[in-house]
């Protein structure tokens, strides 16, 4: 049994999704970096490489003299592109020249001290050692680090604006067996500080991260929906031009499931509309065929017997029974392209066969015709579809250009497909008018009369039998003068 589920469900559901996994990643990264070595680059380079710069320092201070602090803290500085500070855990500066840090940093430091640490200086101590508190003693520097686990705050100042970051560690003198817990302040006038704040480049890889996952999850339902949606979009283009013999998978639930379902159906009813329509048009025209061919005895019998007064009168019926009677025989052309054309399989034609059997049922006269196609061009055809489409635009161009110049009928071949062009060097076509051509019964303002345009279903006969070829026709205006149809038809 299939849940019917909509399009937009599917969309939240794909979201919620990716969401979960998302955050699933990041919990399993967040347990893995619980458990890998602290001094690994996983566990959070920016803070990691600050505290050992903190570390570091602080141990060769305590090899040093006080008098010589300033100078180790100005090498540092300009070693690693911020400004180092020394203060104890009240933010009191321990260097004897360094006067930059503003009250609002000593302050905040000072609050940060929990309540039970801040006790007074013993009586008479100097100014220097109030606010100083000893650190508990302990065995060694590497078990006084350990149990300083994440000492590290920042915070933002203004007037100027400056960055801040804090180390807690200790200096451990030789001649004092007691760890002094002192405080490495970093500063820095932008928020990188020089990569030992703000590294940018994990930010960056979490971002690409997120897009990569994001991608992996939406592109295969994007890639089948789009797929989806192409291919009903070819088959409503094919319905546009005629084609009704399509078929969409019609197995899904949702919107796009009920669409195709909607399109295969429409499909059927307008082809059984249509073919309907054409079958009773073939009819009637069928039906009209005899007695117009007895209208026409009548009338040629009756032309021998007219007296001179009335002979005129039956040459002009005879010219309007002549015309009503091509007309039926395009409708019968027509009707049996299109019907007879859906039931007929391609093959494999020689296009130099057709060409030469169609121009020279329609060379007559002093017409000329120039023929560019190879011999051993084929294309998959009907034969005598295709000869009847080459026919009608031969004489189109025999009727419209026959005395312009040589008509010429070129080919070329552009991968799987086959290109046959018609091309005369008559007036051609109102560019307005080219959209309308192989519409049944439309004749071009210049040829409206039926002496010179015909019925107007030659090019609608071409079409129709191009398309019982799987293939297609267009026509436009050659530049300068003349007129071009084009085939085309898939290689055979």
């Amino acid at each position: 049994m299939k849940i019917r589920t909509s399009l937009f469900g599917k969309f939240v559901l794909w979201f919620v999704l990716s969401v979960v996994v998302l955050l699933a990643t990041y919990l399993v990264l967040f347990r893995v970096q619980l458990r890998i070595n602290p001094d690994s680059p996983l566990r959070g380079p920016v803070g990691e490489r600050l505290s050992d710069v903190a570390w570091k320092l602080a141990g060769e201070v305590g090899r040093l003299d006080k008098s010589e602090w300033s100078s180790r803290i100005a090498s540092y500085s300009q070693e690693h592109g911020v400004t180092f500070h020394l203060v104890d855990r009240f933010g009191n500066s321990l260097l004897e020249a360094d006067s930059s840090i503003p009250e609002e940093v000593v302050k905040r430091i000072a609050d940060s001290v929990p309540p039970h640490e801040r006790r007074g200086p013993p009586p008479g101590a100097s100014s220097r050692e109030q606010g100083r508190v000893p650190f508990p003693p302990g065995p060694s520097d590497t078990e006084v680090r350990g149990e300083m686990a994440s000492p590290q705050f920042s915070f933002e100042t203004n007037n100027p604006t400056r960055y801040w970051m804090g180390i807690r560690t200790a200096v451990l003198r030789p001649d004092d067996p007691r760890p002094k817990p002192i405080i490495v302040l970093a500063e820095s006038d932008t928020l990188f500080g020089s990569g030992l704040f703000w590294d940018p480049f994990p930010w960056i890889v979490g971002v690409l991260g997120f897009l990569a996952i994001s991608l992996l999850l939406w592109l295969p339902m994007t890639k089948h929906l789009v797929g989806v949606i192409g291919r009903i979009t070819k088959a409503t283009e094919r319905m546009a031009h005629g084609e009704f013999d399509i078929k969409l998978e019609e197995n899904r639930s949702d919107e796009l499931g009920r669409l195709s379902r909607s399109i295969n159906h429409m499909a059927r009813r307008l082809d059984g509309y249509i073919t309907g329509q054409k079958r009773f048009l073939g009819d009637i025209a069928h039906e009209l065929a005899s007695p117009i061919a007895r209208l026409q005895m009548a009338l040629g019998i009756l032309e021998h017997h007219a007296s001179p007064e009335d002979e005129k009168r039956v040459k002009r019926a005879l010219e309007e029974v002549g015309n009503l009677s091509d007309l039926v025989n395009e409708l019968l052309s027509f009707t049996r392209a299109e019907v007879s054309g859906k039931q007929m399989e391609l093959e494999t034609t020689w296009i130099r066969e057709v060409v030469n059997t169609a121009a020279a049922r329609e060379g007559k006269g002093e017409v000329e015709f120039t023929i560019g196609v190879a011999d051993d061009l084929t294309a998959l055809a009907v034969p005598e579809l295709l000869a009847r489409a080459l026919s009608n635009i031969l004489r189109n161009a025999v009727r419209y250009a026959g005395t312009s110049g040589p008509i010429e009928i070129v080919s070329r071949v552009e991968g799987e497909k086959v290109f046959l062009e018609v091309m005369d060097s008559g007036p051609g076509v109102p560019e307005e008018e080219l959209g309308n051509l192989f519409k049944p019964f439309f004749r071009a303002a210049a040829s409206r009369s039926r002496d010179t345009g015909g019925v107007g279903l030659g090019l609608a006969i071409v079409e129709t039998c191009v398309q019982a070829c799987r293939g297609s026709v267009t026509a436009r205006n050659r530049e300068g003068r003349g007129f071009v149809v084009t085939l085309v038809l898939k290689k055979g």
